[in-house]
Order: C-alpha cells, then sequence, then structure tokens
C-alpha cells in the first residue's frame, strides 16, 4: 500500500477504503457550531473555518453549510480563478 492507496493487476492506483471516521470523535467536537439560523454568515464558526457543519454541531436542521454546498462554493471559486 501507498500512502492509503494499493495497486490493481493493471498497475492502476485504487484509493484504500475505511470504515474508521476521519478524525477522533473529541476532534471533530472541538469545532461545532451553535447557530440558530442557516449557518450563511461567517458568525457560524464552521463556515468561518471553511468546514462543514458535523453531527456534534446544534445548528437547525435547515443548514446551509452543508458539504455539499461548500463543494459547489469551492466549484464555483475554481472557475472564476480563470
Amino acid at each position: 500500500m501507498l500512502h492509503g492507496y494499493y495497486k490493481l493487476d493493471d498497475m492502476k492506483l485504487q484509493p484504500k477504503t475505511t470504515d474508521l471516521p476521519p478524525a477522533h470523535e473529541v476532534i471533530v467536537e472541538m469545532v461545532r457550531c451553535q447557530c440558530k439560523s442557516n449557518c450563511t454568515s461567517n458568525r457560524c464558526s464552521c463556515k468561518r473555518k471553511n468546514l462543514p457543519n458535523t453531527d456534534p454541531c446544534l445548528c437547525s436542521t435547515n443548514c446551509d453549510n452543508d458539504e455539499d454546498t461548500l463543494t459547489k462554493n469551492r466549484d464555483s471559486d475554481d472557475d472564476s480563478d480563470g
């Protein structure tokens, strides 16, 4: 295995998947918002750090700072860079 990848028979690299969480629960809980709105301003600690909201976040269920929204914003930023 090479840095999280393994070689297939045709010598292509395949990422190794895992069921482990991306970080220890204590670390994930360190960055969590407590917003009472939809997390669209930089008052949201997650949005301010350019992180998606996670399960420990205490924001509302209509949060607009999920992984899909962040991905769309990053993609549009890349497109505007020219």
